[in-house]
């Protein structure tokens, strides 16, 4: 066999084996996000429940569980059942006896469906409204930033 002949062959195979893994590679692009939400949290158990809506997964319901005095961790679940992972980090600073002011940063960290791999995050900054008889928070909140996927 000629070293032409051998040369194109070895392209061509070369090409048959990289094929695939381009065509199953996922051309991930940061869009804008924008998540609009209502949630409360148990300050004894540190268990949250929101639910909203956010750009790309539309109307969602979100848990998340607190990991610190200052950190949490949870999933949103879009209405489509693709789910983002996160991971946050938030300062609450009093206002008044029953009310704090909240700044948030939350950090994407994957997920399911077409947020399989997803990153990015947004952040928000709102008021939290404590009942002390039952040791719950409520609120409501808009973050803006981007997420990958």
């Amino acid at each position: 066999m000629s070293m032409t002949k051998r040369n194109i062959l070895s392209a061509f195979g070369l090409c048959a084996l990289l094929l695939p893994m381009t065509l199953g590679a996922k051309n991930q692009v940061a869009r804008p996000l924008t998540i609009r939400g209502t949630g409360t949290t148990d300050l004894v158990t540190g268990a949250a429940f929101m639910w909203g809506v956010a750009t790309h997964s539309g109307v969602f319901t979100n848990e998340a569980q607190l990991t610190g005095p200052s950190s949490a961790r949870g999933r949103l679940v879009g209405a489509n059942g693709d789910e983002v992972h996160w991971d946050a980090t938030f300062t609450n600073t009093p206002i008044s006896s029953n009310e704090w002011l909240t700044q948030l940063t939350v950090t994407v960290t994957g997920g399911t469906g077409r947020f399989e791999g997803a990153s990015g995050g947004f952040t928000a900054e709102y008021v939290e409204t404590i009942d002390w008889d039952t040791l719950t928070t409520t609120y409501s909140f808009t973050g803006t930033g981007t997420i990958t996927y």
